[in-house]
């Protein structure tokens, strides 16, 4: 709810808007009052506080007009975020380093045991949590986040470093 009134901001703001919803314990977030509710609650409440919206509950078999989203998802796994990948392919364009280094992180991440599976796991799916091997475990939670570009690793905008380069002067 708070993503679609943030992204429709220019069509909802300053208008009275009825949200009808499916989802029973949304009643009682919205009703409570604000210091009854869990801090994550309270700062999601806090952004549609500048909205005049009233949310209504309406059993799913009454409810019409399905919601797109749940009733009609896509099937196919969708590999990778199209505009990760442009960012990502523009960082990696205007990276302020040598051709020197480049090739040195590039050679280092092929070497780089680690390294070298994340991008195995970028490019053909990552695997489920349990077959994940134990040091990888920490970029399964970021999976969504990591691009490998031009035979480097990124985790948001940023070179996840290879081992061998951890520590050394650039």
């Amino acid at each position: 709810m708070v993503f679609a009134f943030q992204k429709y901001h220019n069509l909802v703001y300053g208008h009275k808007v009825l949200v009808e919803g499916d989802h029973k314990p949304l009643m009682a977030i919205v009703q409570n009052p604000i210091s009854k509710i869990s801090s994550r609650l309270q700062r999601m409440l806090l952004k549609l506080l500048k909205y005049e919206l009233t949310v209504k509950y309406l059993p799913g078999s009454q409810m019409y007009v399905a919601d797109a989203l749940s009733r009609a998802y896509i099937k196919e796994q969708v590999k990778d975020d199209p505009d990760m990948v442009n960012m990502v392919h523009s960082i990696s364009k205007l990276l302020p380093m040598s051709e020197v280094r480049f090739k040195q992180f590039q050679k280092a991440t092929a070497e780089d045991k680690d390294l070298k599976i994340i991008c195995e796991y970028f490019l053909e799916g990552w695997p489920v949590k349990t077959k994940v091997p134990s040091n990888l475990k920490h970029y399964y939670k970021v999976k969504k986040d990591i691009v490998c570009v031009e035979g480097l690793v990124f985790l948001h905008d940023k070179i996840v470093i290879p081992s061998v380069l951890i520590g050394k002067k650039c």
